[in-house]
């Protein structure tokens, strides 16, 4: 069964920051949760699972992108 997703993130990198590991990118289309607006440039919370085969990334405040 396919992972649902909150928000697919475009033009996204893995940056250490705060010394964690985060997703830097762009939101594209719907925030399910209301979040973002289509074209914000957001830094998500600390990843806590990445699978790249699917393009599912996980945060550990509970999010999860699609990748595109």
């Amino acid at each position: 069964m396919a992972e649902l997703y909150t928000a697919m993130l475009i033009d996204w990198k893995i940056e250490d920051i705060y010394g964690s590991h985060r997703l830097v990118g762009t939101i594209a289309g719907e925030d399910v949760k209301g979040r973002f607006e289509s074209g914000t440039k957001i830094i998500t919370s600390q990843l806590k699972r990445i699978n790249f085969e699917t393009g599912i990334a996980v945060t550990k405040s509970g999010s999860i992108y699609k990748l595109g």
